[in-house]
């Protein structure tokens, strides 16, 4: 996913950053130029939660 406005654009060395919206992570930055984009963790919950037992 794309970020075009606010303060979600990472920095250099930002790489796996967290992405929040209303106090939810939705995203993690995978590329720090503009647009800013970020890999969405939605689709990979389960695996997140099968790896980590969060």
């Amino acid at each position: 996913m794309a970020v075009t406005e606010g303060n979600g654009h990472p920095n250099n060395g930002d790489s796996g950053g967290p992405l929040f919206v209303d106090g939810w992570q939705v995203g993690v930055a995978s590329v720090s130029k503009s647009p800013a984009m970020y890999t969405p963790i939605h689709p990979h919950r389960a695996w997140i939660r099968n790896t980590t037992r969060i």
